[in-house]
Order: C-alpha cells, then structure tokens, then sequence
C-alpha cells in the first residue's frame, strides 16, 4: 500500500471533502483524487459516497480509516520518542484555562518552562469556552468542571477553594454575618454565568448547608465579582487564589472563615497518547507542582 495515498485518503475523511485535505496537503485537488482512485482499485472497493454536498465514508472506508489513524499515530509517536531521546523539545504547545487561573498559573510556570524547552512556542488560550482537546484544539487544559471527556486524560488535582468576603466599607455599613443563615440578611455579588454557582454549598466538618443567594448586582467572570465586591456592593463567593493578595492587606474580610466553601473539581485534561511528548510531559508537571506549592487553593 502506498502511503502517501492512505495520507490522502485520511485527510479527506478528516476534512470531509478533497478540497480541504489538498489544501491541508498543500497539493492540488486531482492530486488527493487520482490517489484516492488509486487506493479504491488497489482495494476492489468504493471508500467514499460522494455527492454534491458532502463527502462521507462507505463501510469498507470507515474500517480503512480506522487502520490510517493508528498507522500514522505509531508514525507520530515513533518521531516524538526520537525527538525526546535527543532531549530536544521542539514545535508548539497550546494551553487552556478559565481566564482568572490562567492568569495566575502561568506567571509562575511560564519562566521555568522556557527554561526547560527554550525552543517551544506556547500558545496560552485562556477563555471559560471547553475546547476540544482529544480532536487536538488545544494540548493541555485546566477543566473547572466534572464533564470531561472520555477518551482524554484527566489527572484531579482538587476541588478550587472558594471564600466568601466583603469589604471593610459594607462591613462597617452592614455587619458581617456570624451564621450562614444570616447572609440570607445581606446583599450578595451574584454570578450571572452560572446561575447554579449561586448555591452555596457550605461545610464546618460537621453539617453541610446550601444558601441560596440573592442581590441586585451580577458579574460572568470572577475578576469582575472580585472588583464589584471591593467596591462594597456586598458578599462575595470567589476563588481564593483571586483574592488572597486582598486579604492578606486587608482590602477584604474572609466571612465565616471555619466554613468551607467547595465549588468545582480540577483536573488537567491532555489527550491519550502512547507516547507523551516531551513538551507536554514538563508543562503537566510544572502545573502538577505548582499546585502542590499553593495547598490553600484548594480544599
């Protein structure tokens, strides 16, 4: 079998059409189809249903196909372990992130990483948009979340720790509530994203309660919420990796301290290979042990 035909063949099932795959080849299209031909007369088989429209695999196609993706897998990975027993990390990688703990991660774990692969590009893509990893849209994520996919890797790393806090100006104007029933008594910083984030679900060690919250003023990022909530329009529920820095100078109160505020899993999240690239490898362990260094951002 030519491989250069089965090239073609798997990129114009990727792509679903031959324009596309000759473009992604940077051929031309009669190119991509005389090659596909090839294959089809070699095989005795017709390997697409092609109409006007679209572009879709015949059975004996779909099983090709699935005999190309683990060919040039191997072929991927065989140049990946090369290219690590040389030491020489080399090309791009893409990371994702809900924006405010990308923000923070990566001014820490950026420097050593160029360090360590001074030859890699990193492309940093931080938005709350759930990229598709296993299809390759980006190479390693931080997921907030507990729908993840199946066929990826998802390493937990812990459940972000959320405090809620005030300003010392709605403190002195309102009081601080010294039971969970009484923020029911306060004006609250509401998230407009996720309305579901607007339960609270708190824990002493002992009991567990849900408070359900109200106020008049909502943010659908927590940098907002965090600034809304300096500026005294009341209580808010934030992740304490994002205001630990305004607690510790005193620009917020911690309301209710001994009780726990859980709000969502973290997990790293990379696609399943059989070989992890080398780039890939440093970056999952640099986040690995930056979160180890910052026990109190997670419960």
């Amino acid at each position: 079998m030519n491989l250069l035909h089965l090239e073609s063949f798997y990129n114009v099932a990727q792509k679903k059409g031959f324009s596309a795959a000759a473009d992604s080849l940077d051929v031309s299209k009669g190119l991509v189809s005389r090659h596909v031909a090839s294959l089809e007369e070699a095989f005795n088989t017709q390997l697409f249903h092609r109409t006007t429209r679209s572009v879709t695999l015949t059975e004996a196609g779909r099983h090709l196909y699935e005999k190309a993706e683990q060919i040039f897998l191997l072929a991927q990975n065989a140049q990946q372990q090369v290219m690590d027993i040389s030491h020489q990390a080399q090309g791009t990688i893409s990371f994702t992130s809900p924006v405010t703990l990308g923000d923070r991660v990566v001014q820490d774990i950026l420097p050593e990483y160029r360090d360590l692969c001074p030859e890699v590009r990193v492309q940093l893509n931080f938005s709350s948009s759930a990229y598709d990893i296993v299809n390759g849209e980006q190479d390693i994520a931080l997921r907030t979340t507990s729908l993840l996919p199946l066929d990826a890797v998802a390493r937990p790393v812990g459940m972000i720790r959320n405090a809620m806090v005030v300003s010392p100006e709605y403190a002195e104007r309102h009081g601080i509530p010294e039971t969970p029933l009484d923020i029911h008594d306060h004006e609250c910083v509401l998230q407009s994203r996720h309305l579901n984030w607007n339960n609270w679900k708190l824990s002493d060690g002992e009991r567990s309660l849900d408070i359900s919250v109200s106020g008049l003023v909502s943010a659908n990022r927590h940098s907002t919420m965090r600034k809304l909530c300096l500026n005294g329009f009341g209580i808010a529920s934030i992740p304490y990796y994002l205001i630990e820095n305004d607690l510790n100078s005193g620009r917020l109160i911690q309301v209710l301290p001994d009780y726990r505020l859980a709000m969502h899993e973290l997990h790293i999240v990379y696609a399943r290979q059989r070989v992890i690239p080398r780039k890939l490898e440093l970056f999952k362990s640099l986040l690995v042990k930056w979160f180890q260094g910052h026990p109190d951002y997670l419960l």
